[in-house]
């Protein structure tokens, strides 16, 4: 029997996806791909839960749910390493991480827990694994600090009442798990068992780390599908899924070397890639970006985004300095990475470069409908510079969003409209035709010309000192599209890539907006006369829509 909430979360997913399909197909030229024009907005900078690491948010009918993860506790003497408050509270967000509501009290759901997993599946949301925290008498003699460990699952469908699926779900008890549903699975892969030395101490149990495979339809039943992958094991590996396959990520199996700064640590940058969970391709032994745990990568807009992550100090007068990673990476396919950012979050100095910290992505509404974006969690600052009595305190309760940019109105272009190559000469001569396209939804008349700039070049002005813009519906689709001519200069082309340029302007009442299209450049052959004639011996010739409204000028049985 099919459930109807079952079938409203899947109207739901369908209607979103066609939102994001239009996005996509009716703006080729929107910049929603361009994750390098993509910034970083502080959404909360103080939520109302505590400051945490190692905690997990899943999104659910379009609302966030927060749960557990640790907060360091100030120093205590005798100093105990890694000392924490572990949580498993529940905190929900009905606005996109703007505010937020405790639904849960810490451990009247499930118990305390961090460095777990938390997914969704249909109407439920998961949480899988994880670890808590003791210290002192709690712990074997010698021992430190130590830990229990899960192999439990638990589910809900309101983050409020929870299910204990299974209190040992087959896999060995561990941290730093991968999880991610693939192809109607539950999948779990990976981890760690026992505190590493550099937290827990000498004399305690060696850690254990994982490369099996795990996957379960309804997070009761599981079954192994390998026992050992060909991937090295390790723990903070991430795990996504991008068309019909799931992606393996970095990791670590240990977290510091020595003698610091001068060792490599044990971290990978490797990417791992399978269909089924059993057959593992290797796509690439070492990714553009560093070796890292604590990282995050996410699929949005058909594209791998990875960033964050814990990184060591190279610095030998500070070897225990912060040297976390500023870098954001976009792959398409997991092998041939490109940096498109140096300051994730904003931030310019390592130290306020974060890891263990969660993310969302996928398609958000917002005022101009459903748009791409990638939003972050809290996430750990500290180092291994224990002589610091304040670093407890760099763990954060934040909230932030990547998105394209949301001052700026995103519109079509054309550039050389009538062209079906859209190619153009950069020669120092003549000028270069971009037709921004109007629509129901954007009126070319509200564009103030003046503030005009494609590609970094200036736009042109004819003998009487006018701006070279006009009316014309190119595409005949009876709006008025506005053609501009921009003065070709060598010295001043600048556009996004190879392959796009970006026009930017504002609009009458001050409001920006921006617009990116395909181009390829033509050798120059003497061909100034020929751009400046190609829009109009290219168009077909066609009669204007009427002027003083936006309807489409031809009736039904003409289109």
């Amino acid at each position: 029997m099919i459930r109807r909430d079952t079938i409203f979360y899947a109207l739901f997913s369908l209607v979103v996806l066609c939102w994001a399909t239009q996005a996509l197909a009716g703006d080729k030229a929107s910049g929603l791909r361009d994750i390098g024009s993509y910034e970083w907005t502080e959404v909360n900078p103080d939520a109302d839960w505590a400051p945490r690491a190692g905690l997990q948010v899943v999104n659910l009918w379009g609302r966030f749910y927060l749960m557990g993860g640790r907060t360091p506790k100030p120093p205590s003497f005798p100093p105990v390493i890694g000392d924490s408050v572990i949580w498993g509270d529940v905190w929900k967000s009905s606005d996109q991480g703007r505010s937020w509501k405790q639904i849960v009290q810490s451990g009247d759901a499930w118990p305390p827990r961090a460095y777990f997993q938390a997914v969704t599946k249909g109407p439920f949301m998961y949480v899988l694994g994880g670890q808590n925290f003791k210290a002192g008498p709690a712990c074997p003699e010698g021992v430190q600090n130590c830990s229990d460990f899960f192999n439990d699952v638990w589910r809900s469908v309101d983050g409020v009442h929870w299910k204990q699926m299974t209190g040992d779900a087959g896999w060995k008890k561990r941290a730093g798990l991968s999880a991610v549903v693939f192809k109607h699975h539950i999948y779990v892969m990976g981890g760690s068992q026992n505190d590493d030395e550099a937290i827990g101490g000498p004399g305690g149990p060696p850690r254990l780390y994982f490369n099996d495979v795990w996957r379960s339809r309804d997070g009761r039943h599981w079954e192994r599908v390998t026992a050992s992958a060909p991937w090295s094991p390790r723990a903070g590996a991430v795990a996504v899924v991008k068309n019909d396959y799931l992606y393996l990520l970095g990791g670590e199996e240990g977290f510091i070397c020595d003698p610091l700064p001068f060792c490599q640590p044990p971290y990978f940058n490797d990417v791992w890639r399978t269909k089924d969970g059993v057959n593992w391709e290797l796509v690439t032994a070492s990714a553009g970006w560093s070796p890292r745990p604590g990282h995050q990568c996410a699929v949005v807009v058909d594209q791998i985004v990875c960033f964050g992550g814990f990184g060591l100090s190279k610095d030998p007068t500070n070897p225990f300095g912060p040297g976390n990673p500023l870098d954001v990476w976009v792959s398409k396919t997991g092998a041939d990475w490109e940096q498109v950012s140096d300051s994730p979050w904003n931030a310019t100095d390592p130290a306020d470069g974060k890891y263990d910290f969660d993310v969302l992505s996928g398609w958000f509404r917002g005022e101009k409908g459903y748009r791409p974006a990638i939003f972050t969690f809290g996430g750990d600052r500290e180092t291994f510079d224990f002589t610091d009595f304040t670093n407890y305190l760099n763990v954060d309760n934040d909230v932030w969003k990547f998105a394209p940019p949301s001052e700026a109105e995103l519109v079509a272009i054309d550039i050389k409209p009538g062209s079906d190559q859209s190619c153009i000469n950069i020669n120092g001569r003549g000028t270069v035709p971009v037709a921004i396209l109007g629509s129901a939804q954007f009126d070319i008349s509200q564009i103030d010309p003046t503030t005009l700039s494609f590609a970094g070049l200036e736009l042109g002005e004819n003998g009487k000192g006018n701006l070279r813009c006009r009316k014309k519906d190119t595409n005949i689709d009876g709006y008025w599209d506005l053609v501009c001519r921009f003065v070709d200069d060598i010295e001043k082309w600048a556009p996004d890539n190879e392959t796009e340029a970006t026009l930017t302007g504002n609009l009458l009442d001050g409001r920006a907006f921006q617009g990116t299209g395909s181009y390829c450049l033509r050798p120059d052959k003497n061909a100034e006369d020929q751009d400046e004639s190609s829009e109009d011996e290219q168009a077909p010739k066609r009669q204007p829509p009427q002027k003083g409204h936006g309807l489409n000028p031809y009736p039904w049985w003409a289109w």
